[in-house]
């Protein structure tokens, strides 16, 4: 199905958005262009699972998302398109969705999503097409803004048609993953009860990192090696990559209805998630994810900014730029 265009944008090939990307071919190539009046913008890509493959923060080099070079798409025996998007989790549920445990089910990962009426040049809201059979009720719905300079992301769980969701849909997590390049020093902002696990299921713990004053800890990641995958799952509510000219940060924003952190599974619905990995040990072809999860139904809202000539450390005790001011 053609992504539908009864809506207010422009819809530009996202060859000529990304300026190349390598993802962009054949029904593929139809996308999504946001901008917000202060110089960012943000390419979306419906066609390819409803990710963001790019967003080009005022102030940035260039795009601060990660994206795989030509002849580089395929990991794993996975189509890995880079930028950001919204997986279902918890992983161990991906063999019940679709009979493995690897790559991520296509539906929310790979398949078109459909545009919501309503988008406009600021905004857009996509939905994934329903699963169909296995064991999981829920499909993705994404609502993706651009204001005053900061990239906004509200990503919630909705019932697919005709299906019951039970109190059971708290098993699952709605996951935000963004790829970034490689930075090789990333700050995480603690928040209570500030439970850290280094290393699970197969992944490789990051080299430890120094605790700085009000939990805020400092990872210097130049001893990973990129063919490798190391992880570690934290309560935190943000992560700062610093990055050529300045510092990307991603903030999880807090929602009235999140449960008490204390009361959901650790590290299976870990608030926070920072992995490093890549193609192979060259830098171009290694990237890090930035990861949040909210549990069950919930939104998970997370938004994404770019403070210019900003350390990541000390990115994250100031106060963080918001798309809308009367959040924290």
């Amino acid at each position: 199905m053609k992504t539908p265009r009864r809506y207010a944008l422009s819809l530009l090939p996202l060859a000529l958005a990304l300026a190349g990307c390598a993802t962009c071919r054949g029904d593929e190539s139809d996308g999504i262009v946001l901008s917000d009046g202060t110089g960012a913008s943000a390419a979306l890509a419906p066609a390819v699972g409803g990710r963001i493959l790019a967003f080009r923060p005022a102030g940035a080099s260039g795009n601060v998302f990660w994206t795989p070079q030509p002849g580089d798409l395929v990991l794993y025996g996975w189509n890995n398109h880079g930028g950001e998007k919204t997986w279902i989790g918890p992983q161990a549920r991906w063999s019940g969705m679709a009979g493995k445990g690897w790559p991520p089910p296509a539906f929310f990962d790979q398949d078109r999503y459909e545009v919501l009426p309503g988008a406009t040049a600021a905004g857009a809201t996509l939905l994934s097409p329903a699963p169909e059979g296995g064991d999981c009720p829920l499909r993705v719905e994404r609502a993706v803004s651009l204001t005053n300079g900061v990239l906004r992301v509200a990503s919630r769980l909705v019932p697919k048609p005709g299906a019951d969701v039970p109190d059971g849909a708290d098993a699952f997590i709605a996951w935000s993953v963004a790829q970034t390049p490689f930075a090789r020093r990333v700050a995480v902002r603690t928040a209570p009860p500030a439970r850290i696990l280094n290393g699970e299921g197969g992944a490789d713990p990051l080299p430890g990192p120094a605790k700085a004053d009000g939990g805020i800890l400092v990872f210097d990641l130049a001893a990973v090696d990129g063919a490798a995958n190391a992880k570690a799952y934290f309560d935190a509510d943000a992560i700062a990559a610093e990055l050529p000219g300045g510092t990307l940060v991603a903030r999880r924003v807090a929602t009235p209805d999140d449960p008490d952190p204390a009361s959901i599974p650790f590290p299976e619905h870990a608030r926070a998630e920072l992995f490093a990995g890549g193609l192979d040990a060259s830098p171009a072809k290694r990237y890090l994810e930035l990861e949040f999860t909210a549990t069950g139904t919930r939104r998970l809202i997370v938004e994404y900014s770019f403070l210019p000539g900003v350390p990541c450390d000390a990115a994250l005790v100031r106060p963080l730029p918001a798309a809308r001011p009367d959040e924290p």
